[in-house]
């Protein structure tokens, strides 16, 4: 078994919560009636929940936040 880094008071450098909703809104830009998206896969959600068992439901709420304005 694999446990994912989950430093207090830090994200993992890769995809901090702000990145989640900036990635996203990059890709829905480029999605256009030319060339449609197709799907937009959320990776690391196993990791969002282990950081909202440690406290931190910051990914979390950037997920909802996309959802809420999708």
């Amino acid at each position: 078994m694999t446990v994912p880094p989950n430093p207090d008071g830090q994200g993992v450098y890769s995809c901090l919560p702000e990145q989640v909703i900036k990635n996203y809104n990059t890709c829905m830009r480029w999605s256009g009636q030319d060339v449609p998206l197709y799907a937009y896969l959320f990776w690391g959600a196993e990791y969002w929940m282990l950081r909202k068992q440690c406290g931190d439901a910051s990914y979390l709420q950037a997920f909802a936040r996309i959802l809420d304005n999708a």
